[in-house]
């Protein structure tokens, strides 16, 4: 019973931000998508999908039996393009085992990358909002450029913050923003959902498809191309504040922007024009720094990856 009563509330929740409106067009475009939740939370998304009139191929349904990593990922998912195939669905959405998160394998066999999908929600978020203009799209400052270039297209402003769920929460409070998230993870924020939720920023992709008439690869491919690349590289936990240093003196002298988040322990930010590259030990990882270049061209984003490393194992030594 409570489960039931617990399940109705939340489908009222996420349908009531998506819109009756939009929850009509989706179920009009009469759209059939696979759904692996991997035996965890997101196994009840095929009834709220189902209620919106989405046609579900349910795959590892049952809870508590994890048939594949834990984590969705290009290689944990790659294997649902035959079941896509076979059933001639539109997509495939796989879920973390808490289903705040979402990765979405299209029909041409590539993941919509986590940035897209949070530049594709702030885009619909600000097209439906009375005043986009005063408007602050709260990211993390690792969210590629793509999250950016969305928001300022309606007049809005982004707002960045350190890495983590609870920083963007806050700050979105605090502006009353409509929507944020980090673009690392296929999860929007959107108001007033106070976490990163899978379900609702799937529902939100599905409402875009129904609206436009198009695939999502299709939606992807129109909108202004980023090249995001990340790595993870070891290093002594001892050298940390020197690493730190020598890298912010170094692009400081190459005239690039920085911006940190929360000192010398969070995110540093180096930026140039259309690109930036960004560093930061990791807080789940130990001994593990992650590094991201993000550009407009693929060349570009490769080069200050290549110089990046370069940079930081000597800082390292």
């Amino acid at each position: 019973e409570k489960h039931g009563e617990a399940l109705k509330k939340y489908c009222e929740f996420v349908f009531d931000i998506v819109g009756k409106e939009n929850i009509e067009k989706i179920r009009q475009a009469k759209m059939k998508i696979v759904l692996d939740p991997n035996g965890g939370a997101g196994a009840i998304a095929k009834k709220i999908l189902e209620d919106a009139g989405v046609e579900v191929i349910g795959i590892n349904m049952n809870y508590g039996e994890f048939n594949r990593q834990v984590e969705p990922t290009e290689d944990s998912l790659v294997y649902l393009k035959n079941v896509i195939d076979k059933n001639k669905a539109d997509f495939a959405a796989g879920f973390d085992c808490d289903a705040d998160r979402v990765e979405i394998l299209m029909g041409t066999g590539q993941l919509l990358s986590g940035n897209y999908i949070l530049a594709l929600a702030v885009d619909e978020i600000l097209s439906n909002a009375k005043n986009p203009r005063g408007q602050a799209v709260v990211v993390n400052d690792a969210t590629s450029g793509i999250v950016r270039e969305m928001a300022l297209k309606h007049g809005a402003k982004i707002k960045e913050v350190e890495v983590g769920e609870t920083n963007v929460v806050q700050e979105m409070i605090r502006l009353k923003s409509l929507i944020g998230g980090e673009g690392s993870s296929g999860g929007a924020i959107i108001s007033p959902s106070r976490c990163r939720d899978g379900i609702l920023t799937l529902l939100i992709m599905l409402s875009i498809a129904a609206k436009r008439n198009k695939k999502l690869h299709e939606l992807a491919h129109e909108m202004p191309q980023y090249h995001n690349l990340r790595k993870k590289i070891e290093f002594e936990p001892k050298n940390h504040d020197k690493i730190k240093k020598s890298i912010k003196e170094y692009y400081s002298k190459k005239r690039f922007e920085i911006k940190e988040t929360n000192g010398i322990k969070g995110g540093l930010k180096a930026i140039s024009k259309d690109s930036f590259v960004w560093f930061r030990a990791s807080k789940t990882e130990s001994n593990v720094f992650r590094i991201i270049s993000d550009s407009k061209s693929r060349n570009e984003a490769e080069k200050l990856m290549e110089e990046a490393v370069k940079i930081f194992k000597n800082a390292n030594e």
